[in-house]
C-alpha cells in the first residue's frame, strides 16, 4: 500500500557533472523525505533509469546533446504523467522553457541553482507527492473494500445457491412424500371402499354419495379416485359384486328371482332382470338351464 511514510524518490539529469553533485551535496534531501535514487548525463540513458528507478521527481537540464530537457521531458511524461519534471534552465533560456509548460513540466529553477528556491520547490512537490499518495492510498483502499465487498458477496451468492439446490431437493423430496403419501393414502381409501361395498352391498340405498359421505369425502373425488385405481366406475364395481352374488345364489340355491333381487340389493323383480340379462347377455332362465346342462 501506498504511504506517505515512503521515501520520495528523486532522479538528476543533467550532463554536467559539477551540477549533479551540487544538487546532491547542497540540499538536504532527507529533511524533505527524499533521495536521490539515480542520475545521469547521458540522455539516452534517461528512459532506463526511469524505468528501473520509477522516480517521483525528475531534476531535467533543460540544454543537453542529442535531446534537450523539454523533448527529454515529454518523451519521459508520456510514459509516466505521474512523474513531477523540474527542469533546470539558464537565464537566457528561461522564456523558452516557460513557453513549453504545456508539455506537463511542473517547474523551472533557474542557473546558478539557489538553495532558498529549490527548498522552496521542494517543499511544494513534497505536498504534491503525498497528496497525490494519499488519494492513491485512498483508492486503493476503496478498492481492496470493493474487492472484499465483491468476495463476500459471491460467498453469499454460492451459499444462496446452496441453499436454494438444497430448498429444491427438499422440496422435490417433501412431494414426492406427500405423492406417496397420497397414493398410499388413496389406495387404503379405495380398499376401504371396496370392503364397504362388498358387505353392505344388499343396502338398496347404496350409492356412490352415501358411501362418499360414510368415508367423508366428496362424491366427486371418490368417483375419481375409485376409477383410477380399480379401473371401472363406481357404479360398475357395485353391480359386478351384485351381480357375482346373484350366480352364487343361482347355483347355490332355489330362490326366486324377485328373492335373488332382495339379496343383492334390488327391491324390483323386473329391474333385476334387466340388470341380469345386461351384464350376462342371457336372462336368469337361460343361465339356469345352461347350468343344467352342463350338469
Amino acid at each position: 500500500m501506498i504511504t506517505n511514510n515512503m521515501v520520495i524518490k528523486v532522479c538528476i539529469v543533467d550532463d554536467e557533472y559539477l551540477v549533479r553533485e551540487l544538487l546532491k551535496r547542497s540540499i538536504n534531501w532527507p529533511h524533505h523525505n527524499m533521495e536521490i535514487v539515480g542520475e545521469t548525463g547521458n540522455p539516452l540513458e534517461v528512459m532506463q533509469m526511469v524505468r528501473e528507478k520509477l522516480p517521483d521527481i525528475i531534476f531535467m537540464d533543460i540544454c543537453m546533446p542529442i535531446k534537450n530537457g523539454i523533448e527529454l521531458s515529454e518523451l519521459i511524461l508520456a510514459s509516466y504523467p505521474e512523474i513531477f519534471v523540474v527542469i533546470l534552465t539558464g537565464h537566457n533560456e528561461f522564456e523558452y522553457a516557460r513557453d513549453s509548460v504545456n508539455v506537463g513540466i511542473t517547474n523551472f529553477i533557474s542557473k546558478p541553482i539557489n538553495n532558498l528556491d529549490i527548498n522552496q520547490v521542494l517543499e511544494k512537490l513534497k505536498e504534491r507527492v503525498e497528496k497525490r499518495r494519499r488519494v492513491a492510498s485512498k483508492t486503493m483502499e476503496q478498492k481492496e473494500r470493493m474487492e472484499t465487498q465483491s468476495i463476500k458477496l459471491r460467498e453469499v451468492e454460492a451459499e444462496l445457491i446452496q441453499l436454494k439446490n438444497f430448498l429444491r431437493h427438499v422440496a422435490k423430496q417433501n412431494i414426492f412424500n406427500c405423492e406417496k403419501n397420497h397414493e398410499s393414502h388413496t389406495t387404503e381409501l379405495i380398499e376401504g371402499v371396496k370392503a364397504f361395498i362388498n358387505k353392505h352391498f344388499i343396502n338398496k340405498e347404496l350409492s356412490l354419495t352415501t358411501v362418499a359421505k360414510e368415508f367423508y369425502v366428496h362424491p366427486n373425488h371418490l368417483s375419481r379416485r375409485f376409477s383410477q385405481e380399480v379401473g371401472i366406475t363406481f357404479k360398475d364395481y357395485l353391480m359386478t359384486v351384485r351381480i357375482e352374488e346373484a350366480l352364487r345364489l343361482i347355483k347355490s340355491t332355489d330362490l326366486k328371482n324377485y328373492e335373488i333381487a332382495a339379496r343383492i340389493g334390488i327391491d324390483d323383480p323386473n329391474y333385476f332382470s334387466v340388470f341380469f340379462k345386461k351384464f350376462l347377455q342371457m336372462t336368469v332362465s337361460d343361465y339356469k338351464k345352461n347350468l343344467v346342462a352342463k350338469q
